[in-house]
């Protein structure tokens, strides 16, 4: 096995040494050293209670490819290992599956006749990449689905710079969906995720007053808004905390409740008057995010943490 595991070195550096060095983005310039594989793959064909096999390509029917092995050289739960132009992907031979061939999750052998399939259990790519990623399967997933992936998104800025996004996506209900990205800029979004539960803001009647199940969490605010921060004392205790975003070019204001007081911790740092709103230059993008640091008896003091914008005292 040790000898194995060092071919297996030897095979993926060798691929790295013959890498010309480019700055071609979303290209591979990857290739597999035929010698190293040659030999990798000699000492997989031991014999064992399963084989283990290596491949440059998934299908195709040529000599290389996963397709290509006759059902009758294989058994069930054999094992391959596809080094394709930029993912490496794991499988396992299912000899009495009947499913269709669905490239990269399901690959019948070229003379596939009644059954046998290859089931794919996982995949990464380790060279460049439009979307390099990585997927997660769970033991008991439905159908082979993917349940977990990590991938990124780069954009080209000029020449020798890019931009870039990360995303995680997981299936719900079994569908794969992005829940969380991690943009160029340090902004972080979730689709799923109650840390960036977003409201859609409408005026009414009680100026769109802040429960406290509304708290923790992220609100949009669409066309500004006066938002009235709910009354918190201190027996619901320290932490309470929320964010308001406007995408809008509209003030949005922030209202502590009664005599309850905000913290400029961006100005003085002192407290305002009891009572006293806060409200943004009203620009696209402004964003302002509180928590309560401290009480006086039931008067909650609510500190300014972030903010992006333009925000003053609105008395």
């Amino acid at each position: 096995m040790k000898k194995i595991f060092i071919l297996l070195l030897v095979v993926l550096f060798a691929g790295c040494a013959l890498a010309p060095v480019k700055h071609e983005p979303q290209t591979s310039e990857y290739q597999v050293s035929p010698d190293a594989l040659e030999e990798l793959l000699k000492l997989l064909e031991e014999t064992g209670a399963n084989k283990i096999r290596a491949f440059t390509g998934k299908t195709g029917g040529t000599s290389g490819m996963l397709d290509s092995i006759s059902v009758s050289s294989l058994a069930n739960n054999d094992l391959a290992i596809v080094f394709d132009v930029s993912t490496m992907y794991y499988y396992k031979f299912n000899s009495s599956a009947t499913d269709a061939e669905n490239d990269p999750d399901y690959i019948r052998p070229d003379d596939y006749s009644s059954s046998g399939v290859w089931y794919l259990l996982s995949g990464f790519t380790f060279a460049r990449s439009a979307t390099p990623q990585w997927n997660f399967r769970d033991s008991g997933c439905t159908d082979y689905d993917d349940n977990v992936r990590i991938y990124a998104n780069c954009t080209d800025v000029d020449s020798t710079e890019e931009d870039c996004d990360i995303t995680i996506a997981v299936q719900i209900a079994g569908t794969l969906t992005d829940v969380l990205t991690i943009d160029a800029d340090g902004l972080i979004t979730g689709n799923e995720l109650p840390m960036n539960a977003r409201f859609d803001v409408t005026d009414d009647t009680d100026d769109n007053n802040i429960s406290k199940a509304e708290l923790n969490a992220m609100i949009l605010d669409q066309d500004g808004d006066t938002w009235v921060l709910p009354d918190i004392d201190a027996s619901d205790g320290l932490g309470w905390s929320v964010c308001i975003y406007g995408d809008s070019a509209s003030a949005i204001t922030v209202d502590p409740d009664n005599e309850d007081i905000i913290i400029d911790t961006f100005d003085d740092g002192g407290a305002e008057s009891a009572g006293e709103a806060f409200t943004s230059g009203g620009s696209a993008g402004d964003m302002i995010c509180l928590v309560v640091v401290k009480f006086s008896t039931d008067i909650a003091y609510w500190a300014i943490t972030s903010e992006n914008g333009t925000w003053s005292p609105a008395d």
